[in-house]
């Protein structure tokens, strides 16, 4: 599923000039600052990146609904083998951009082992 989504972290929002994720990450033993700075960057990227993630299995749920004679043997599969969000980064570093490209990269490695149940009344 594709899910459209603004950079993880705006510059407007957050700044650039101390950099992105990664950035942050490699200074954060630098002291309290620096890594209050990494944390509360880190926070909002991963909340924005959790809300890809909610929109893109509710885009694939979605499609099943559409098809129901292949639902329950889809939603098996899940189950027992998981399925996979593909974060896609179409942004430029050319600029002030790549704070958030950090933003992107950092985020995604940290969501490598994310697993997410769904479970509860919901039939399939």
């Amino acid at each position: 599923a594709m899910c459209p989504a603004g950079a993880p972290a705006a510059a407007a929002t957050l700044g650039s000039d101390g950099g992105g994720l990664l950035r942050l990450q490699r200074g954060a033993s630098g002291g309290d600052e620096t890594a209050a700075a990494y944390a509360t960057r880190r926070a909002l990227v991963l909340a924005q990146a959790l809300q890809v993630l909610a929109q893109a299995l509710r885009a694939k749920v979605a499609a099943l609904l559409a098809s129901p004679s292949t639902a329950k043997e889809v939603c098996k599969s899940w189950r027992e083998t998981g399925t996979d969000v593909v974060f896609l980064s179409l942004i430029s570093t050319a600029g002030r951009e790549l704070a958030m490209l950090e933003d992107v990269a950092g985020i995604v490695d940290a969501l490598q082992d994310v697993n997410v149940e769904i479970s509860g009344g919901f039939g399939y």
